[in-house]
């Protein structure tokens, strides 16, 4: 057998070169694996013409605008038709899909957003600021808690964003009765930040919430409550009528079973009772007016005869109130103006016998400014009371009279004498005179005499007893 030598090392070298090839192709096909492995798809808001950084990297979008989704393929920024989500709403990348807004979502009430992303601050609201603008619910260092303006300020917009009060510069008004706010105040100042009371609630003057309108005191209905759906609403008592407390249940006024009392004088109520039953259901006449009692309103009151004033009638300012004239003058009407007592032209008489005044004159000149005494009493010319009483028979005074209010008495008449009468006027016992019996005189003369003295002894006797 010959052995081709030559054939032997052509197949050794092909058997290398084949070898060789194999080696080349792992190389080429394990570094095409590595740059299979290490490719990746466009970043959301990236773009290339494959879709991938596979021939470097990818093309970012413009400024508020963005790719539909990662791996975008594109040669420009038309690739680039996502646009940010208005505010309030949400999606993953805070972009929406089309250019239009679908894919971006509302955020829950009372939320928002200002990254598009996620939904965790709460707007500040009329009446409140922030640094920012927002309070962020789940963290207090990003976004601090909104703070309240003062009372009776409030911003002029919401999101205001500050860092004092000093941006709280529209003034405000508190809400009227019968609406509310979460506040009190008209938070806009245009009307329209103030809620309505439901129906059948009711609310005071700058409330922040409303309540059921109760029937109150003097007013009852079949629930204690107004209701604007029931014929018989709250029903209000008889004049003189009143309840014991609010929220009063019944058909009928048999419900109103407290007897109220007149207003006192200087003050008065619509009906001229103390309305609630307590004395704090009559008001106080204003400055300047009065009121006699049961008055549903004030007047002026004017100053009377014999006073004055600058305008005619009673001021509580001691130095514009009612002057009163000297003794013995007078105005010649009521509501007399003047600043000194010369409008007093009108001279007083003094009372009469009988007749008594606080000044002893009479106060009005025509008559009617003297009081007379009570019977048993007794008074004398230009008296202020009427102490006097009437000196019995058998005693004198100086006057006839004696003082009920002093030592002056009557004084009793010496043993077996006596004076001709009652009210006798002396300084001492002269008027006393003996009632002793003649001896000489005798038969009906003596006893007529004698029956004469005892008759008018037992009358005088009766009447000091009368009058004691």
């Amino acid at each position: 057998m010959i052995i081709n030598y030559k054939d032997i090392k052509i197949y050794k070298i092909n058997k290398q070169i084949n070898l060789m090839n194999s080696k080349v192709f792992c190389l080429i096909l394990a570094f095409a694996l590595i740059k299979i492995a290490y490719t990746y798809d466009c970043k959301v808001c990236t773009f290339s013409m494959d879709g991938t950084d596979n021939n470097g990297p990818c093309t970012p979008c413009d400024e508020g605008t963005c790719t539909p989704f990662a791996g975008t393929k594109g040669n420009d920024q038309s690739a680039c038709i996502s646009r940010k989500c208005q505010g309030g709403k949400v999606s993953r990348y805070g972009y929406d899909l089309d250019g239009k807004g679908e894919g971006c979502y509302n955020c829950f009430e009372g939320f928002y957003t200002l990254d598009g992303i996620s939904c965790d601050l709460i707007p500040c609201g009329y009446g409140f600021y922030g640094e920012l603008g927002f309070q962020n619910k789940y963290s207090d260092t990003k976004y601090p808690q909104c703070k309240k303006c003062p009372d009776g300020f409030s911003t002029q917009k919401e999101i205001t964003k500050g860092l004092d009060d000093s941006v709280c510069n529209v003034k405000v008004k508190l809400c009227p009765a019968g609406k509310w706010s979460w506040t009190g105040y008209d938070r806009d100042e245009n009307g329209t930040g103030c809620l309505d009371c439901l129906e059948g609630t009711y609310s005071e003057e700058g409330s922040t919430s409303c309540n059921l309108w109760s029937c109150g005191k003097g007013y009852y209905s079949a629930t204690g409550y107004y209701d604007s759906n029931q014929k018989n609403n709250c029903q209000k008592c008889p004049t003189n009528k009143s309840t014991l407390e609010t929220n009063t249940k019944g058909n009928d006024d048999s419900a109103c079973d407290l007897q109220l009392r007149p207003c006192p004088e200087g003050k008065w109520s619509e009906t001229g009772y103390d309305l609630d039953g307590n004395g704090l259901g009559c008001q106080d006449c204003w400055e300047g007016t009065y009121s006699e009692e049961g008055s549903t309103s004030c007047d002026l009151k004017p100053c009377g005869y014999g006073f004055y004033s600058a305008t005619g009638y009673y001021d509580q300012r001691k130095e514009f109130n009612c002057q009163q004239c000297p003794t013995g003058k007078s105005t010649l009407k009521q509501n007399t103006k003047g600043n000194e007592d010369l409008v007093c032209d009108l001279q007083l008489n003094l009372c009469p016998k009988g007749k008594w005044s606080k000044t002893g004159y009479d106060s009005n000149g025509r008559g009617e400014g003297c009081n007379t005494c009570e019977i048993g009493t007794y008074s004398l010319e230009g008296s202020k009371t009427c102490n006097l009483r009437p000196c019995g028979q058998g005693f004198y005074s100086k006057t006839g009279y004696y003082d009920a209010d002093t030592e002056d008495k009557c004084q009793a008449c010496p043993e077996n004498t006596s004076t001709d009468g009652i009210q006798t006027q002396s300084l001492d016992k002269s008027v006393c005179k003996s009632f002793e019996i003649n001896p000489t005189e005798v038969g009906a003369t003596t006893n007529n005499a004698t029956n004469s003295i005892i008759i008018k002894m037992t009358l005088s006797f009766i009447l000091l007893v009368a009058l004691f």
